[in-house]
């Protein structure tokens, strides 16, 4: 099994140091893999971040792609289409898998109706100053489970960043891949998608790390985030509908967004739509209205 697995690793605005830790983690795999493919996204005018990765990807005997710049979404898809492995494993350029990491989820893809696993890991918080906060659970025990549903995932988000992912390059050609009309929250839309077909199993084992940069844009990045959220809400909001809870809990979602955005339009109007899907829970709706950061 392990001459069919490839690894896509989207790459944007990171230095090669930080791109070769994480290639390193896939080296140092228990469970060899067949091709390691890099995609760069970065701007064009980026080229001397761009030359480094090419002089990086010809010694390491990398896969490169360059993309043009073209979106989270489009990048990861150019790496699916160019994989030759039957499974697809995917990692962020600034996060690393733990040794076993193939080893122990590979073995569960004998089950032929199941669509991706996914993982435990940990979570390391990289302040602007460069230090570093204690580690901690990805996930805490609440929002992990060893098996999710579709409308598990309506509910919550039970899986998360893409870095723990490893899907069967079939299952993602048949569902088209990421959705590059989302500027965020691809990751979640494409595990909803898989899940509304196919088992999504979990591994109970800690196997990756997942690295958190706080960052100085962080309105700009609640108002991507607010974006996705509406997007994916009206997307699939019938079913979402069908689940008692679901949609007030995706109201908070985008309205948390909205605060961190000052987009107090869309704040108001969420916060309406909260109160009417579920006027029990009024009290509630109230108190994340008048939450305070």
């Amino acid at each position: 099994m392990n001459n069919f697995i490839s690894v896509v690793i989207p790459t944007i605005d990171r230095t090669v140091t930080m791109l070769s830790r994480a290639v390193q983690s896939v080296k140092n795999q228990t469970l060899s893999v067949s091709e390691i493919i890099i995609v760069d996204d970065n701007l064009p005018e980026n080229f001397a971040i761009s030359s480094t990765i090419i002089d990086f990807c010809n010694k390491n005997q990398l896969i490169y792609i360059y993309t043009g710049h073209v979106g989270a979404a489009s990048a990861q898809n150019l790496g699916i289409n160019k994989a030759t492995g039957e499974y697809i494993a995917f990692l962020d350029d600034d996060d690393i898998w733990l040794p076993n990491k193939l080893c122990l989820q590979m073995p569960l893809f004998e089950d032929s109706n199941l669509g991706l696993v996914y993982s435990r890991g940990y979570t390391i918080n990289i302040k602007n100053n460069h230090s570093v906060s204690i580690i901690s659970p990805y996930a805490t025990d609440s929002y992990f489970k060893t098996e999710v549903s579709y409308h598990d995932l309506l509910d919550k988000n039970y899986i998360g960043t893409t870095t723990q992912l490893v899907i069967r390059k079939s299952t993602l050609l048949k569902i088209k891949g990421f959705d590059e009309q989302l500027p965020s929250r691809q990751d979640y839309d494409l595990c909803l998608r898989i899940a509304f077909d196919y088992r999504c199993v979990g591994v109970d084992k800690p196997l990756f790390i997942h690295y958190i940069h706080s960052q100085n844009q962080i309105t700009a990045k609640a108002k991507i985030n607010m974006t996705g959220y509406k997007l994916l809400f009206h997307k699939y909001k019938n079913d979402i509908y069908k689940i008692k809870d679901a949609p007030r809990k995706w109201c908070y979602r985008i309205m948390r967004c909205a605060r961190e955005a000052s987009a107090y339009g869309i704040f108001l109007k969420y916060s309406v739509i909260a109160i009417i899907s579920d006027p029990c829970s009024i009290k509630e709706t109230l108190k994340e209205i008048f939450k305070h950061n």
